[in-house]
């Protein structure tokens, strides 16, 4: 086969797919008036978590849910409630393609790790998701876009009695990104 019956071929467009838009979740600490990252923490190792924006959501949708995904070792991986503290607090983790149970916390700038948790509201499936610092005050965990949109960080749970599973693993709640348009 001669190059120029591959002329036709190179000749036709990219059909490259888009990546999904991200948006970023970070942790807004009230009292310094700053945005702390949050990330999946495996062996030492920071990775990524973002929203991936659902693209069907338009200004002509009301509420619109969004994944909320970590980025470990190049893979898409989901973020999961996973188990009922006590003290109505949920645990969040991602979970590996292999069933590892990864946390996810806030980083602080002087690179600190500060929980991220789910906490329960009564009567309620859905729930607020937060960042618990070691004084025990609460921060707000919320997603950002490129153009400064707003996301909500939610718990969804279907009922305390309902476990699904991914990668081999139970959880209890989807985590969510939220936007009200």
């Amino acid at each position: 086969m001669g190059l120029g019956s591959l002329a036709p071929l190179l000749a036709m467009p990219s059909q490259a797919q888009a990546s999904p838009e991200k948006a970023h979740v970070k942790i807004f600490n009230y009292d310094l008036e700053d945005l702390y990252d949050v990330k999946a923490v495996k062996d030492g190792s920071l990775y990524d978590v973002k929203i991936i924006v659902d693209e069907n959501c338009d200004s002509n949708s009301n509420i619109c849910l969004h994944s909320v995904r970590a980025y470990i070792d190049g893979k898409e991986t989901p973020i999961k409630a996973i188990k009922n503290e006590g003290g109505g607090r949920l645990s969040i983790k991602a979970i590996t393609e292999l069933g590892k149970i990864v946390d996810v916390k806030g980083i602080d700038n002087n690179g600190n790790k500060i929980d991220v948790k789910g906490l329960l509201a009564n009567n309620s499936l859905i729930h607020n998701v937060k960042a618990i610092h070691a004084d025990d005050s609460i921060s707000p965990v919320k997603g950002y876009d490129k153009d400064g949109k707003l996301y909500h960080i939610k718990v969804l749970t279907a009922s305390e009695n309902v476990a699904n599973s991914v990668n081999g693993v139970e959880y209890i709640g989807d985590v969510k990104a939220i936007s009200i348009n």
